[in-house]
């Protein structure tokens, strides 16, 4: 993936993280650590270093409760988005 679509899948979860719903829920967290390896792997120097730092901030912050089973996910539609994209590399 290139680094702009991951900074963008990026903005999209913490723009979830701000609803108490999401940021509670294992889903949001499953789809920044999988953000967080895909950013990982990629070789873009101060921008990595500073998603990086971003993607632990949100969390760091947070406290993981089980899915909370909703009806529609954007979390889990990110993650799927994520393994489409790197399964074509």
């Amino acid at each position: 993936m290139k680094f702009y679509e991951l900074f963008n899948i990026f903005y999209l979860l913490e723009e979830y993280y701000r609803i108490d719903r999401c940021r509670r829920c294992e889903c949001l967290h499953g789809a920044l650590w999988r953000l967080r390896a895909l950013v990982d792997s990629v070789e873009d120097g101060e921008r990595r270093e500073f998603l990086l730092v971003s993607i632990d901030r949100l969390l760091s912050a947070s406290n993981l409760n089980p899915c909370m089973g909703c009806e529609h996910c954007e979390p889990a539609d990110l993650i799927a988005v994520m393994e489409e994209r790197t399964a074509r590399l």
